[in-house]
């Protein structure tokens, strides 16, 4: 049973949301959404690692929010949130205006069809793809590993919120891999784009494991928007490419 702080501290969370995190009609957005990892662990203390990296997906986020904050047209907003389920991701999203979303970026640990995030171990509350990418995750990658009331599905998602040249990027592991069973999330996503008419639409997520990158000097950045990423479009995949940083959506739209 839920205990009644846990239900207040939830109830005035999304009494936030509802507030802070709706765009008014005439305002464009981008929405960079970083956090997910258990930062409380089993003898609920603690859980530093899982603090260490969403520590480390804030600085990417912020790092993000900088770098899209130049040359910013004066009726778009730049949004960074911190979350902690796929309930939320999806509140989030949803109470944006119609065609709003210029671009999302989610900054999380993922898998072939899912964001993972957790609050309690062993269970994932974040996104995943549908019922066949659930249940991979459940039964195949991870066993014993199950979703909570707290996650929800990519289909949850409206996606008349997006504008019709919106970017999508998912800077978790394995967004965009290879396919086994069930399709990957970005391809699903993309789909979903499709579906609606957002034909102009990118998706783009990483091949394989994403990191921060890491100089020949031993610099350490905050960014994973290296190694192999693949493009989608319309539920094509349209490009791979290595190239380090902002993939310049327009440029990719003339070539078409």
């Amino acid at each position: 049973m839920m205990s009644k702080s846990y239900f207040l501290f939830y109830f005035f969370f999304f009494l936030s949301l509802n507030t802070a995190y709706a765009s008014p009609p005439d305002t464009l957005v981008r929405l960079i959404l970083y956090g997910g990892a258990r930062e409380i662990n089993a003898e609920n203390k603690p859980h530093l690692l899982g603090i260490q990296h969403n520590n480390t997906f804030g600085n990417a986020a912020f790092r993000l929010k900088k770098e899209y904050l130049v040359n910013k047209p004066g009726n778009m907003k730049v949004k960074v949130v911190k979350v902690q389920t796929g309930e939320e991701v999806v509140f989030i999203l949803n109470k944006q205006a119609s065609n709003s979303i210029v671009s999302l970026d989610i900054i999380t640990h993922s898998d072939m069809p899912s964001l993972n995030m957790s609050l309690q171990e062993n269970t994932n509350c974040g996104i995943y793809t549908n019922k066949k990418g659930k249940w991979f995750v459940e039964t195949i990658h991870k066993k014993g590993y199950h979703f909570t009331d707290e996650s929800r599905s990519f289909s949850d998602i409206d996606y008349s919120r997006f504008s019709d040249t919106a970017k999508i990027e998912f800077h978790g592991c394995r967004t965009a891999g290879y396919e086994w069973f069930c399709k990957n999330t970005s391809h699903f996503v993309a789909e979903k784009l499709a579906e609606i008419g957002k034909n102009q639409a990118l998706v783009i997520g990483h091949i394989g494991k994403s990191e921060t990158l890491i100089r020949k000097n031993g610099e350490n950045i905050a960014d994973y928007r290296h190694k192999l990423r693949v493009i989608y479009q319309h539920g094509k995949i349209i490009q791979r490419t290595y190239q380090e940083g902002n993939i310049n959506q327009a440029a990719i739209l003339r070539r078409k």
